[in-house]
């Protein structure tokens, strides 16, 4: 338990400390990019909220985003509240959702805090304030996307082969859109940190759930939460490239993802309405191009297969490395200490 406790404050350290050096690096042009030809619609993703009676967080954000204009839709992936049985944090949970009622079409999946209480699964309260009669969702949004919501409604949150192939339909019928996946877990992880954290960051049958994707070319982007952290990573399926999005927690300073889908790309960047704050780093603004084959977008693939924070140039793998080469030398470090701290506790006895 020490150890890793111990790699678990290394890797906070490390990340924190990698994505405040490349931030200072990265460009401090304006947040928000300007809007040109091309532009449909904005969309927003929020996540993790973990709403209870007391808190305020997820009311403030619902509120600012209904004043947004061009706002089509709004995605909540999972974690809105904190227990499936906290009858009055659901009830206030879906008030501040219903807030969006006349501005945007929204949508709520479940995460694992919202249905899981030990091993039980409990999609009683989920179903009753946000699913209706179907766990799993999909939404057509402005004539260019499709939203497919996977709920987590299994103890490890695996999605079974009935659900796979539910998409799949879903996928089919709507070919000539360009689709977006949602669900609670990350598809494609975050590296180390599976290793440091008890608890998985991707879901259990990710490999199986890649196949399915791999047959569709018009799959372009994977939206999770769970992890608390920022992380991007572009897969390519031989078909075309998906970009796997992990979004930080609204419940630690109001993080909010916004998308601005054009004919030929996305724009992407990110915003705290609590704290008037907007993130300009590697991880929280970037491009989606759409027309492009080169899913190696800053130029620094390490596999054929995927690209790893592909966000600038100056950044995607650098962070990575700087991980790696942190918790390394600090895993030898408090090896080398314990070992000699063994050997003078023997010498003494």
């Amino acid at each position: 338990m020490k150890t890793q406790t111990i790699l678990t404050f290394l890797f906070l350290i490390a990340y924190t400390a990698a994505t405040a050096a490349v931030t200072l690096l990265y460009s401090s042009a304006s947040p928000y990019p300007p809007l040109d030809g091309g532009y449909f619609f904005t969309f927003a993703q929020i996540t993790d909220s973990h709403s209870s009676g007391s808190r305020e967080m997820l009311g403030n954000v619902t509120s600012w985003l209904a004043g947004r204009e061009n706002l089509s839709f709004v995605v909540h992936t999972g974690d809105i509240v904190n227990s499936p049985y906290d009858e009055r944090a659901w009830r206030i949970a879906s008030e501040y959702m219903h807030r969006l009622d006349n501005r945007s079409r929204w949508a709520v999946l479940a995460g694992d805090n919202d249905v899981l209480w030990g091993n039980q699964v409990n999609l009683a309260n989920f179903e009753r304030y946000f699913a209706g009669n179907s766990v799993d969702q999909y939404f057509t949004v402005g004539g260019r996307l499709l939203f497919i919501l996977f709920s987590w409604s299994t103890e490890h949150g695996a999605i079974s082969q009935a659900r796979l192939a539910w998409m799949d339909e879903v996928i089919r019928t709507h070919d000539e859109l360009d689709v977006v996946i949602c669900l609670h877990p990350s598809i494609t992880g975050i590296p180390l940190l599976d290793i440091v954290r008890e608890e998985m960051s991707s879901v259990r049958n990710s490999e199986e759930i890649w196949k399915r994707i791999e047959q569709h070319q018009n799959v372009i982007m994977v939206l999770n939460g769970h992890t608390h952290l920022s992380w991007v990573t572009i897969l390519n399926t031989g078909k075309g490239k998906v970009w796997s999005i992990s979004t930080k927690a609204l419940s630690e300073e109001g993080y909010i993802r916004l998308f601005d889908v054009y004919e030929d790309r996305i724009e992407v960047y990110a915003h705290s309405p609590r704290t008037n704050r907007s993130f300009k780093g590697p991880l929280d603004r970037f491009t989606i191009e759409l027309s492009s084959s080169n899913y190696d977008v800053d130029g620094d693939l390490w596999t054929d297969e995927s690209d790893t924070m592909p966000t600038h140039p100056l950044v995607p793998n650098a962070i990575v490395a700087w991980l790696i080469i942190v918790i390394g030398v600090s895993a030898y470090w408090v090896a080398q200490y314990l070992s000699r701290r063994s050997k003078g506790l023997k010498a003494r006895s």
